[in-house]
């Protein structure tokens, strides 16, 4: 009987996963990666606080806080960035600092 049991939770366990990554694949924004990409291409400055980042000349406040879940996302949107560009933008970030 437990090993049912357990088998049963790890198979939910399983789904579970699955499901946050299916919906987390799905909120991801190919023309928004491809902005912040391009911006950081560009080498546009950027200011930050502890929260939020924003490209200078943009209006784009970007929430760069819970790295790497909601790192990256535009603020008051639920769209995200790949977690190549959010890795791209923390360290993106870290280099402005450098040259503040």
């Amino acid at each position: 009987m437990s090993k049912i049991l357990l088998m049963v939770t790890i198979i939910a366990l399983i789904l579970i996963v699955i499901r946050y990554i299916a919906n987390n694949l799905s909120k991801v924004s190919e023309l928004y990666d491809h902005r912040l990409n391009q911006l950081m291409d560009e080498g546009v400055g950027i200011s930050h606080t502890n929260h939020t980042a924003k490209f200078h000349g943009t209006n784009l406040n970007i929430w760069v806080q819970n790295y790497p879940y909601s790192y990256g996302n535009p603020e008051s949107q639920e769209i995200y960035p790949k977690m190549k560009t959010r890795k791209r933008l923390a360290e993106y970030i870290a280099t402005q600092n450098l040259k503040e």
